[in-house]
């Protein structure tokens, strides 16, 4: 497509000209008007470009369609095979524009603000920095084992979650074991541990026994306990054994927001 131009008569002291650019249309060479997008003043002047803007590029920002939007301020745009669209959020203080913030991470524990992120992961204030928002997550709390004596998971960091399913599993014994579940909470000034449920009905043979704890739980099961508890932050399971027989078993958990 060539550039050109159009004169036309100007009734003031000198002619003035048209920026167009020529082009075939149906057989016939024509000019096409070029027209910018401005503002009041004369700086106010909308770019159009194709490439990708800088961090202090304004206006209109036009991009390669099929581009997969990661970062409008990243130089690195990877290719995929749908398009995408990425809007940048502005707000004004009284005097300036200035882009919105959000909070983007794969990982726990940010403590700041990440600027200009067009993709954003949901995070939960825990009263010191900012953890991922979880669904329900599984996880294991003492792996399969022969155990003589009471036992205690390592700590479990709730993050979000309301609720959690115990599992304790006996897979083999020894002469005439018995064992209990129950679920501890933990103080976050001293540290130590206090019980949040009474303990389960013994186990003294192979076969298993669950715990639930979440709000509005009803214990009807004869196979486990339900107890209608919210949870703290920090919990771990204690196995009470009731003799120094060796039994072996495991607790698996899921933690239910």
């Amino acid at each position: 497509m060539a550039n050109g131009y159009l004169g036309f008569q100007n009734p003031g002291t000198e002619n003035k000209k048209i920026d167009t650019e020529e082009l075939t249309v149906g057989g016939q060479t024509v000019q096409r008007e070029r027209i910018q997008v401005a503002g009041a003043a004369d700086v106010d002047i909308a770019e159009v470009k194709n490439t990708v803007p800088d961090s202090g590029d304004y206006g209109l920002v036009v991009r390669e369609a099929g581009v997969n939007v990661v970062n409008p301020n990243s130089g690195d745009q990877t290719p995929s095979g749908a398009m995408s669209v990425a809007a940048l959020l502005f707000g004004h203080d009284g005097a300036n524009w200035d882009q919105s913030r959000v909070l983007w991470s794969e990982s726990d524990g940010v403590g700041a603000f990440l600027a200009n992120a067009s993709t954003a992961i949901k995070l939960l204030w825990n009263g010191t920095n900012f953890d991922r928002e979880r669904g329900n997550v599984a996880g294991t709390a003492l792996s399969s084992g022969a155990r003589t004596t009471t036992s205690y998971s390592s700590d479990i960091t709730v993050h979000n979650a309301r609720g959690i399913l115990l599992l304790l599993n006996v897979s083999a014994k020894a002469d005439t074991p018995s064992i209990t579940m129950a679920l501890q909470g933990k103080d976050s000034i001293s540290g130590n541990y206090y019980d949040l449920t009474g303990e389960t009905g013994a186990l003294t043979d192979v076969g298993n026994k669950f715990l639930a704890v979440y709000p509005g739980a009803a214990d009807t099961d004869t196979k486990g306990k339900a107890v209608s508890l919210p949870l703290p932050k920090t919990i771990r399971v204690r196995i009470t054994h009731a003799d120094g027989d060796s039994i072996t078993y495991s607790v698996d958990y899921t933690l239910i927001i």
